[in-house]
């Protein structure tokens, strides 16, 4: 079970959040938060117009990360108690070939952009990947314009990979290509990776 028990941080502007894993008893100020950052932010997937998940699917879902070894959630917290920032990694199981990578996403509130509480759930994030031995990749995707979010991830290791063109379309019509970007987090330096297919050399 993987659970961080409750921490104040300062942040650079002098406020001051609670940092904490999130609980089955929080499922309801999640999609509170969740139905918030749809509707003041671009950078998330979500939709003013998509379902919000039930009460119980959250709850499942929350259960499911906190019993899950390799997967955490975590929230920054006002002093209300309320979430003002959301950030979670889980490794990949569901095929051999892609159980060394882990998936990582991260919103924050638009009022408390810029203070620093995006760095700090992304550091303690690669801190756990960095203290899972089952995970040497860590994957997550940004839209191609967002660029304060994506100087954010390089700030902390990550490197740019591919395009996924047209990977979001927006209720305005506009579109954006969907960044891929990775960091590595095994034993020592990331290695190097196949040039060729061994199978197709050995009929060539």
């Amino acid at each position: 079970m993987t659970v961080y028990e409750p921490r104040d941080v300062t942040l650079r502007d002098g406020r001051v959040v609670t940092l904490r894993s999130t609980d089955v008893a929080d499922a309801e100020v999640v999609i509170d938060y969740l139905d918030a950052m749809r509707r003041e932010s671009n950078g998330v997937l979500f939709s003013p117009h998509d379902d919000l998940p039930t009460l119980d699917f959250e709850r499942g879902w929350i259960a499911g990360r906190r019993d899950n070894p390799d997967a955490v959630q975590l929230g920054a917290w006002d002093a209300s108690g309320v979430p003002i920032a959301l950030a979670g990694v889980q490794r990949e199981t569901s095929r051999r070939r892609n159980s060394h990578r882990a998936d990582l996403g991260i919103s924050v509130r638009r009022p408390w952009w810029r203070a620093g509480v995006g760095r700090l759930l992304m550091l303690e994030l690669i801190d756990f990947c960095e203290s899972r031995p089952a995970i040497e990749v860590i994957h997550l995707t940004v839209w191609h314009c967002n660029h304060q979010a994506i100087a954010l991830y390089e700030s902390v290791g990550f490197t740019r990979g591919g395009l996924k063109h047209y990977g979001a379309r927006f209720e305005d019509g506009s579109y954006a290509h969907t960044l891929q970007m990775s960091r590595w987090v095994g034993d020592g330096p990331a290695p190097a990776v196949r040039e060729r297919d061994p199978l197709l050399e050995a009929v060539a």
